[in-house]
């Protein structure tokens, strides 16, 4: 009930940055597909951005978000995108070639159940491929509680060894596991700090946007996050 009142005006601060990374993941997608652009499902696809990209490749794409705010948003960029979650969701004979998630796994209420709705979704040798936390990462060992990744939300931590077990249990093919970095601004960055940092976090962003720095684009990858990509054996 509270994702569907969820507004974030500010995922839109880093949307160029986001962009690129999210065309860096379609070329990802990409390299383990078979066969050219099919249809393509996203779970929580916020405002679009992911969706647009793909698109302009040749995918036909849906989402899935239940934040009402992001899915006025995307439908106004003209995207299907569904409200409400994946249990919610009843395609008609739907299968998808693709079914990405960019950090929701972590969200969700029992991974391995909606894996294998995820599953059943997908074609035979469809390919899923979602990011999510790494709570074995270089940035969690070294900030431990303070650690900006720990949220309410936040309902699962994974590691490498558990997302593989995961998928070896779902019966999916590895297709690649590893590290994944995080294209923001330096303002957006500072922003979400507030949490963990206080006043350091403040007078920093203060300091970066006298400085005319706080649109600088960083490269961030301490190892919190983790990509997954995986086949659907036939």
């Amino acid at each position: 009930d509270l994702y569907r009142e969820v507004e974030d005006p500010a995922y839109l601060i880093s949307e160029e940055e986001r962009r690129a990374s999210f065309i860096d993941g379609v070329e990802e997608i990409e390299r383990f597909h078979r066969g050219s652009p099919g249809r393509m499902l996203e779970l929580g696809s916020s405002v679009g951005l992911f969706l647009e990209e793909a698109q302009k490749r040749g995918w036909e794409v849906t989402g899935i978000e239940p934040s009402i705010w992001a899915t006025e948003q995307a439908r106004n960029r003209g995207l299907d995108v569904f409200t409400g979650t994946l249990d919610e969701f009843r395609p008609e004979g739907a299968e998808f070639d693709v079914v990405a998630l960019w950090d929701v796994f972590e969200h969700l209420v029992d991974p391995m159940d909606s894996l294998a709705k995820m599953k059943r979704l997908l074609k035979p040798n469809g390919v899923l491929c979602l990011t999510t936390v790494n709570i074995e990462g270089f940035g969690a060992r070294l900030l431990r509680g303070r650690w900006p990744w720990f949220m309410r939300m936040h309902l699962h931590y994974f590691t490498s060894h558990s997302l593989q077990e995961m998928m070896r249990r779902m019966d999916f093919e590895v297709l690649r596991l590893s590290t994944y970095p995080k294209l923001l601004k330096l303002g957006y960055i500072l922003e979400r700090a507030r949490g963990m940092l206080g006043p350091l976090a403040v007078g920093s962003l203060w300091f970066a946007e006298r400085l005319h720095i706080a649109n600088t684009s960083i490269n961030v990858n301490l190892g919190d996050i983790l990509m997954l990509i995986a086949r659907k054996k036939a």
